[in-house]
């Protein structure tokens, strides 16, 4: 059950450009989870993205990215998000549109939905989410 974090009272804009990114977590579910997901169909990789914040604020990404798009291992494919952590949220959007072509679609996709999770978060309660839950069903895990 999530827990609620009491919000902050300051402007939306105001955390945009105050609020950093603390952590980049990204979960690679295993095996028996994506088939529950995928009900069976193994042909695409599923997990969690989620981005941290010093005001508490998270950003949470499920993604299911065809196994095709992984070149690599996991750990490789999820480092280049790892040059955004400490970036106030403003700049993170600017540095991620400076490397649609260098990261693919898929990897942007990723990344910048999660990036509209954590901007439709500010002002609500902060959730929670259940890393004990998401290590039990991690193949891999990647932080930053």
């Amino acid at each position: 059950m999530p827990i609620a974090i009491p919000t902050l009272d300051v402007h939306p804009l105001d955390v945009l450009r105050q609020c950093r990114i603390t952590r980049i977590e990204c979960f690679r579910f295993d095996r028996k989870l994506s088939e529950e997901l995928q009900h069976g169909d193994d042909s695409y990789i599923c997990g969690l993205i989620a981005i941290s914040t010093t005001t508490g604020i998270v950003g949470l990404k499920e993604f299911e990215i065809p196994c095709t798009s992984l070149k690599g291992d996991f750990t490789m494919w999820a480092a280049p998000f790892q040059r955004m952590k400490g970036m106030a949220l403003l700049d993170s959007v600017d540095f991620t549109q400076q490397k649609r072509d260098i990261w693919g679609s898929v990897r942007m996709e990723l990344i910048e939905s999660a990036l509209v999770n954590l901007n439709e978060q500010i002002g609500k309660p902060c959730v929670q989410f259940d890393r004990a839950y998401l290590f039990e069903h991690a193949q891999a895990y990647v932080s930053f």
